[in-house]
């Protein structure tokens, strides 16, 4: 199959996603993995609360002579990689959506795609300059496109890794990797934890419980560091943020796929897990923990907790922590690297910023991390 078989249609802003909704679920019910980039309902709720601007949200199909074969969500938006707001294509990111993707099940419909979806935005894009597809993991199908391209006409590099437990593996044999120094402080906290006055775990998964957890998991995220007093940083502080988590919740609630796990001791939440579910996989979106009780890590009993529940169900295949994060290697999980590219759509300036981006992220970038270190 080549690009030119195929018929790519615009549909613009949320009501051009909703009149893309079957052919978007009836794709995702046929890939054998799925993240929440691939979820409907969540793309909704990224439309709703975390699109800068829903009328630069576009959904392409892209489909043969039969059916759609493909829906790639695209937004037009400002990418800071050059230091800069350049102005680009790209599918939706944001800090809480770190993770991107497009909806097919087809190996050979991905390997076209890139290039399919830069000749589109070739005629039609206006002035901006490149399309961003990614962040991306690393062995996705999808880059293979890029071959089809000119060398000069796009910049591959990689972006933060996601950490992830293959929860097909029992629950013991993955605490078996951990180191022993490691063990033996889980169950010296544990036991720590165990020694506070009214000591509870609660798992919230209907929609009254995942509400009331919900205001929880908020005010336990808001009351440290990442605080009014910190970073500003907590979803409590941006309406959008508490919009978004909150349309979760609800949304993927009623369908059993979110779940709030949260730690009680001495009359209040001392640590809280946002959890969500999309196909084999259930992810933590977010954590929080109250500071004042970092002596007894409530936050690593959560977790703890979370990871044996994922491993005892026949139907969850992965728990992913959907980022990096320097505390996680204790917990020695799998790598899945992550790439970003950007392509040009326009020649000129397209293939300027791509040499301005090599460099950015080629010798430039390994000689800041070798004075760093």
């Amino acid at each position: 199959m080549t690009s030119v078989e195929w018929q790519i249609r615009e549909f613009r802003g949320r009501d051009g996603l909703l009149a893309v909704e079957a052919s978007w679920k009836e794709l995702l019910a046929g890939m054998a993995h799925a993240e929440l980039c691939h979820d409907f309902k969540a793309n909704l709720a990224y439309i709703d609360h975390l699109c800068h601007d829903p009328a630069n949200f576009r959904c392409l199909t892209l489909a043969d002579a039969n059916a759609v074969v493909a829906v790639c969500p695209l937004e037009a938006r400002s990418d800071a990689s050059l230091r800069f707001g350049l102005p680009v294509w790209g599918l939706p990111w944001h800090p809480h959506w770190q993770i991107s993707g497009v909806v097919s099940a087809n190996e050979r419909v991905l390997h076209e795609l890139i290039p399919a979806v830069t000749a589109y935005l070739r005629r039609s894009a206006g002035s901006r300059p490149l399309v961003v597809f990614g962040p991306l993991p690393a062995d996705s199908p999808l880059w293979q496109g890029l071959d089809r391209l000119p060398p000069s006409t796009y910049c591959l590099h990689d972006s933060r890794a996601a950490d992830v437990f293959d929860c097909r593996e029992p629950y013991d044999v993955l605490m078996a990797r951990l180191t022993k120094h490691f063990r033996r402080n889980l169950r010296s906290h544990y036991k720590k934890l165990l020694s506070l006055d009214d000591v509870r775990l609660v798992t919230a998964t209907d929609s009254a419980d995942l509400a009331t957890e919900f205001q929880a998991f908020m005010t336990v995220e808001a009351s440290g560091w990442k605080g009014s007093s910190g970073t500003g940083s907590a979803i409590l502080l941006h309406p959008e943020l508490t919009a978004f988590y909150g349309d979760l919740a609800a949304n993927l609630g009623r369908e059993g796929r979110c779940q709030i796990n949260s730690a009680y001791a001495e009359g209040r939440c001392i640590a809280s897990q946002f959890c969500v579910r999309v196909s084999d996989e259930w992810a933590i979106l977010k954590i929080g923990y109250d500071e004042s009780y970092a002596r007894v890590a409530p936050g690593l009993a959560l977790l703890q907790a979370m990871l044996e529940q994922c491993c005892a169900d026949p139907g969850t295949n992965r728990l992913s922590l959907v980022t990096d994060g320097s505390w996680q290697r204790d917990w020695q999980p799998d790598v899945v690297g992550m790439r970003q590219a950007h392509v040009a759509v326009k020649p000129l300036p397209g293939r300027s910023l791509v040499s301005l981006l090599r460099l950015r992220h080629g010798p430039a970038k390994r000689l800041a991390q070798r004075l760093r270190h």
